[in-house]
C-alpha cells in the first residue's frame, strides 16, 4: 500500500488536529525536499523537535511501522557513482567561497573525492575568487595527492608548484605550505621515478658508522646524496625531481654522466634559491669509486664512513682510519683521493696504506662503478 503525497497541507493539518509530532516530522521532510510520505521515518526528527513539542522522544505505531512494499522485494546491485561533467566541476568550485558554510564543506569533500579529473579546475580556480576560495582550493589540492595514486600525485605536485611561483603572495604562501606537508610522499615519489629514470640515491650511513666516526671526533654528513653516473637515461628536464627530495645534501656527477652544465646549475640555483640557508654542493666524480666519505680541506685523509658493500667495506676499510698512500703516492687529503680514482676505470685494483691506531697497514682493493 503507498501512502498519500506529502504536501504543506497534510502538515499544517496535523498541527491544527494536535498532533503536534506528526507536523513537525512532516514539516521537517518538506524542508529537506522529500515528495513521498513513505521517505520520511523517525530519523527526521532532531531532538529538539521533540523537546519543543513537548513529547517524548518516540513515534506513534503508524510512523514507526516501515512502509509497505507495493511488490516483492528484487535484490538490485548499488547504482556506480556518478562521474561529474567539467561544468559541474565548475559549479562546486564557486561554491567553495558561499555564503553557506555547510555549502563549502561539502564542496570541498565533493572535489576530493573526484580527484584527479578536479585538478586543472582547482589549479586555476585557486588564483580567482576569494581567499577562502583559495585557501580551499590549495587544501583540496593536497588532500588529493595525499589519497591519490602516482599519475595524480604528480599532477597535483606540478599544479602546486606552479602555484608557489603566483604572484599573489597569498596564493603562492598556500601552495608553498601544501608542498611541504606533503614532504615525506613527495620525497618517496621524487625518489621512485628518479630511479627508475636510472639515478642512484647513497645508501644512508648506518647508526654503527655514525656512532664510529663521533667517537673519532669526525662531523659526518647525515642528508641525503645522490649520483648521476652513466646509467642516467632521463633528460634535463627530468633533474627537477631532485629538487623535491627533502634534505638532499649532495648530488655527485660522474665523468660520463650524460647532463648537461647547464642543467647542474639550473639545479642548483632552483635549490639554493628556494632555500638560501640550505647546505647543498654538486661534486663531479669519476666513474670509479672506492666507497668512503672523508672531510675536505684537511691535510690528511680521515674516513668518516664506509659505504656498506662498496670496495672500501669488502677491503675492512673503517672510520677513523687514515689514508696516507695510494698506489704508492703519498697523499695529502681526501681530494687528492678522489682526483687520482677520478682518472681509473671501473674494476682496477689499487694498494692503500692506512694507519689505524698508531698501526700501519697495507690494503688492496678493486674499484667498483661510482654509484
Amino acid at each position: 500500500m503507498s501512502r498519500p503525497p506529502l504536501t504543506s497541507s497534510s502538515a499544517a493539518w496535523a498541527v491544527l488536529s494536535g498532533d503536534l509530532v506528526r507536523g513537525i516530522v512532516l514539516f521537517r521532510a518538506l524542508s529537506l525536499g522529500l515528495g513521498l510520505c513513505a521517505a520520511w521515518g523517525p530519523s527526521l526528527i532532531l531532538a529538539d523537535d521533540l523537546e519543543r513539542a513537548g513529547g517524548n522522544g518516540t513515534l506513534s505505531a503508524w510512523e514507526e511501522r516501515p512502509p509497505i512494499p507495493d511488490g516483492p522485494e528484487e535484490a538490485t546491485a548499488p547504482a556506480a557513482p556518478r562521474v561529474l561533467n567539467s561544468a559541474e566541476i565548475d559549479r562546486l568550485m564557486t561554491l567553495l567561497d558561499s555564503a553557506d558554510y555547510g555549502q563549502r564543506e561539502q564542496a570541498q569533500a565533493t572535489l576530493v573525492r573526484i580527484g584527479g579529473p578536479a585538478v586543472t579546475t582547482l589549479h586555476k580556480g585557486a588564483e580567482a575568487g576569494s581567499l577562502e576560495r583559495t585557501s580551499r582550493a590549495v587544501k583540496a589540492l593536497g588532500q588529493i595527492a595525499a589519497g591519490g595514486d602516482l599519475p595524480t600525485f604528480e599532477r597535483v605536485q606540478d599544479a602546486l608548484e606552479s602555484l608557489t611561483r603566483s604572484k599573489s603572495r597569498p596564493v603562492s604562501r598556500r601552495a608553498q605550505l601544501e608542498l611541504d606537508g606533503l614532504g615525506e610522499v613527495r620525497t618517496r615519489h621524487a625518489i621512485a621515478r628518479f630511479e627508475t629514470l636510472g639515478g642512484r640515491m647513497k645508501k644512508a650511513r648506518g647508526p654503527i658508522a655514525a656512532q664510529a666516526a663521533i667517537a673519532n671526533g669526525i662531523d659526518f654528513r647525515p642528508g641525503a646524496q645522490a649520483v648521476l653516473n652513466r646509467k642516467w637515461h632521463g633528460t634535463d628536464e627530468d633533474l627537477v625531481l631532485l629538487t623535491r627530495i627533502a634534505n638532499l645534501e649532495t648530488v655527485y656527477v660522474t665523468r660520463s654522466a650524460p647532463v648537461s652544465p647547464e642543467a647542474l646549475e639550473k639545479l642548483r640555483r632552483a635549490i639554493t634559491t628556494a632555500q638560501p640557508n640550505r647546505r647543498f654542493q654538486i661534486q663531479p666524480r669519476g666513474d670509479a669509486m672506492v666507497g668512503i666519505q672523508a672531510g675536505t680541506g684537511e691535510e690528511v685523509c680521515l674516513i668518516s664512513g664506509v659505504e656498506e658493500g662498496s670496495p672500501a667495506d669488502r677491503a675492512g676499510l673503517k672510520p677513523g682510519d687514515v689514508i696516507t698512500h695510494y698506489n704508492g703516492e703519498e697523499i695529502d687529503g681526501f681530494e687528492r683521493l678522489v682526483e687520482m680514482t677520478r682518472e681509473l676505470a671501473p674494476g682496477t685494483k689499487v694498494k692503500l696504506e692506512v694507519v689505524r691506531r698508531e698501526q700501519v697497514k697495507s690494503i688492496e682493493l678493486e674499484l667498483a662503478d661510482f654509484e
